[in-house]
């Protein structure tokens, strides 16, 4: 039971771990656009870094894929709630149906692609490259660390044994009990049997991992939710609007509606 207590928690540490490089990534990512305010390029930059919070967050999505049930039971599935959703468009998931046995492998090697367009163009700095490449590696190896976690269990050798031998014991004791001249046997005879058997069924239910959803289930919307955040806030947080575009708001907002004008 310790084991499967152990691994559990080793589920939820690499979880984190996502989590934390794709924030990683984000960070980079965000202070390497020094143009996102410029009148020029400023608006091109920002819908680079939209693109970026696509695929980051598609990254995080599918790296779930094939472990829990609520991500869906296909590539195709998948896919399809990327693009209902805005992470993906049309022509990248057609692109990526190509692909569809490496799909989390593929977005990730897109974020070393698009990164080398940037630096190529001059919009990133040439500084960052290095720190860049290296959060998209570890960020590469704790995907995988992540999917190989359900293949990590406990020998099924030593969980029959176990089994087998806590059923012999209370065999033995559950007959023995009522031979002993002890009072309430009965209820000592189900404390007894339940101790036992509900740790076996503990053991079963940790082993299935956090995404079974009658055991220990870890919601993992909580945690694409929190990401998608912390990316969005990164990417907004140097963005101050344009002059020209403040005075053509505040001159549509002093200028009254044909409409509303008319009704008065």
């Amino acid at each position: 039971i310790a084991q499967d207590v152990t691994r559990w928690l080793q589920w939820l540490q690499t979880m984190f771990r996502v989590q934390g490089r794709l924030h990683d990534v984000a960070l980079v990512l965000a202070s390497s656009y020094r143009k996102v305010n410029d009148p020029e390029i400023g608006q091109q930059q920002r819908q680079m870094l939209f693109r970026w919070y696509r695929y980051l967050n598609a990254i995080h999505y599918t790296g779930y894929f094939n472990l829990a049930p609520s991500i869906g039971t296909s590539a195709e599935e998948v896919l399809q709630d990327l693009r209902v959703v805005g992470l993906l468009t049309e022509p990248e998931c057609q692109q990526l149906q190509f692909s569809t046995a490496k799909l989390r492998d593929t977005l990730v090697s897109w974020l070393g692609q698009l990164w080398h367009e940037e630096l190529e163009r001059g919009w990133v700095q040439e500084l960052d490259n290095d720190v860049f490449m290296r959060k998209v590696c570890e960020l590469r190896g704790v995907l995988a660390q992540l999917q190989d976690m359900q293949d990590l269990r406990i020998s099924q050798m030593v969980r029959v044994m176990m089994v087998v031998v806590t059923n012999v014991l209370l065999g033995l004791a559950l007959i023995g009990y009522p031979t002993k001249m002890y009072e309430e046997t009965t209820e000592a005879s189900y404390l007894y049997f339940i101790c036992y058997r509900g740790m076996l069924h503990v053991m079963f239910i940790l082993d299935r991992g956090p995404f079974y959803a009658k055991g220990d289930c870890v919601n993992i919307d909580a945690l694409l939710i929190s990401t998608e955040r912390y990316i969005f806030l990164v990417f907004r947080s140097p963005f101050t609007q344009h002059k020209a575009q403040h005075n053509a708001q505040l001159h549509r907002r002093e200028r009254p509606d044909p409409a509303t004008a008319d009704d008065v």
